[in-house]
C-alpha cells in the first residue's frame, strides 16, 4: 500500500494553520457552508492567506461535500488550488461511496465503491485511479455463517505507473 499515493493532494502543497478566520453557516434542510482564511500570519506574502471553502449536505441516507482550497489570496495571486468532492449514499441494502480530488498541477485521484448487504452476507467492489497512470480494482465478501462467526475474504489488484502489478489478498474469521 505504501507504493500507492496515500492522499488526495498529490502535487500541490498549500499552507494552512497559523492565524485563522472561519465562518460556518447552517442553511437548513441538511445544507451547510463553511469558509475560512488560514495562514494569515504566513511569512511568505505570496502564499499567505489560504482560502478554504466547504459545502456539505447530510440527510435522507446521503451525505456529500465539496471542498476547495487555494493559496495566495492576500496577494491576489493564486498559484496553487485543489478541490475534493465526496458522496456517500445508502439505498436500502446498497451503499455507494464516490470521491475525487483535483489540483492545479493537473493531478487527479478518484475512487468509487459499492456494497450490497443481504441476509447473511455482504459483497463489495471498488475502483481507483490517479493521474500517475495507476489504477486498481478490489472486491470483498463477508458471510455471517452463525450468530458468532463471520468469514471475510477480499482482494485487490493495482497496476502501478511503471507497469508493475500488485496483488493483495486477505481473509479472516471473526
Amino acid at each position: 500500500s505504501e507504493d500507492v499515493d496515500a492522499g488526495v493532494d498529490g502535487s500541490v502543497s498549500i499552507a494552512d494553520g497559523g492565524h485563522v478566520i472561519q465562518v460556518t453557516s447552517d442553511l437548513g434542510n441538511g445544507f451547510s457552508v463553511k469558509a475560512g482564511l488560514e495562514n494569515l500570519n504566513g511569512s511568505d506574502y505570496e502564499d499567505a492567506g489560504t482560502f478554504i471553502g466547504v459545502m456539505e449536505y447530510a440527510g435522507d441516507g446521503m451525505s456529500a461535500h465539496v471542498t476547495f482550497a487555494s493559496d495566495g489570496i492576500l496577494a491576489m495571486d493564486v498559484q496553487d488550488w485543489l478541490v475534493h468532492a465526496g458522496f456517500a449514499g445508502t439505498f436500502d441494502n446498497f451503499k455507494v461511496v464516490l470521491a475525487g480530488a483535483f489540483d492545479s498541477n493537473e493531478y487527479f485521484n478518484v475512487l468509487a465503491s459499492a456494497s450490497a448487504t443481504f441476509d447473511m452476507f455482504t459483497i463489495a467492489g471498488s475502483f481507483e485511479a490517479n493521474s500517475n497512470d495507476q489504477w486498481g480494482v478490489g472486491a470483498s465478501a463477508s458471510a455471517a455463517v452463525t450468530d458468532m462467526v463471520t468469514l471475510n475474504v477480499g482482494g485487490r489488484y493495482l497496476e502501478e505507473s511503471g507497469g508493475n502489478d500488485i496483488y493483495e489478498v486477505a481473509a479472516s474469521v471473526v
